[in-house]
């Protein structure tokens, strides 16, 4: 271990308290990610099953296909987080969009 001397020339010099981290690069959007409204505008609710393990029945309207989801299900990189009467509500990256029938 070194010495206190050996530091103090580096202490006095540096402003202990300046922040470091430029605040602005930190609050630039990620321009890779995909804005959910873009990622769900293709999508539709074609019904709704109750039940015990209600499913919902969505087309992507882009690609042409159709999927039965449950709720914890994904759609690629969007999870089905409730199924309800008339709407769906849908998570991607903590943000939340209700489709409805």
């Amino acid at each position: 271990m070194r010495p206190l001397s050996y530091y103090d020339d580096e202490i006095s010099r540096r402003d202990v308290f300046k922040k470091i981290i430029n605040e602005s690069a930190l609050l630039k959007p990620i321009a890779t990610a995909p804005a959910f409204k873009e990622l769900v505008k293709d999508l539709h609710i074609l019904g709704i099953i109750s039940g015990s393990q209600k499913q919902v029945i969505i087309e992507d309207s882009k690609s042409a296909k159709t999927y039965f989801l449950g709720v914890g299900d994904y759609l690629e990189e969007i999870k089905i987080d409730e199924i309800n009467a008339d709407n769906v509500v849908l998570e991607f990256k903590d943000e939340k969009i209700v489709l409805f029938l």
